[in-house]
């Protein structure tokens, strides 16, 4: 499915295979500083293609605990929300903030990173000839209110 965000500047389009929890226009690009915040080559990738000026900061690192009894499939837009969340955005600076996180979910359960090289290893073999799920939230939280939507309030949630 393509969802495309439209602005008064631009239309976005964005091919998803999940769902989008909602479906809000992207305010322009033009009038906003576009922050990802991930130092996934990825990602930056990604957001190359779309051909908008946008810088990467990794400076609010999160501690990515998960809380006790979240369904696995809930992990990674929960990792992506709290990451935007700890973005500040000011009134007085008009930024928009990407984050994202992504996991791989085995058996229900989600493995996590590996602590080493051994351990990537040990989880490649894990994976390896089995069905996995690779689950990728993202958020999208902007400084500039609307009228639907407090400041710091995501204006999308995006899993696939």
């Amino acid at each position: 499915m393509v969802k495309s965000y439209h602005s008064e500047n631009h239309v976005v389009s964005l091919k998803l295979l999940g769902n989008c929890s909602q479906n809000v226009p992207i305010i322009s690009l033009v009038s906003q500083r576009v922050i990802l915040a991930s130092g996934s080559p990825r990602r930056r990738e990604l957001l190359g293609m779309l051909d908008i000026d946008f810088r990467v900061d990794t400076s609010h690192p999160v501690d990515e605990t998960v809380p006790a009894g979240l369904q696995a499939e809930e992990v990674a837009p929960y990792l992506s929300r709290l990451k935007a969340e700890a973005y500040p955005l000011s009134a007085d600076e008009k930024k928009l903030v990407i984050t994202a996180d992504t996991v791989v979910i085995i058996d229900g359960e989600v493995l996590g990173k590996p602590v080493d090289e051994a351990d990537a290893r040990r989880m490649l073999g894990c994976l390896q000839g089995r069905t996995q799920k690779v689950i990728t939230g993202v958020t999208v939280m902007s400084s500039i209110p609307s009228s639907s939507r407090r400041r710091g309030e995501p204006l999308a949630r995006i899993t696939s």
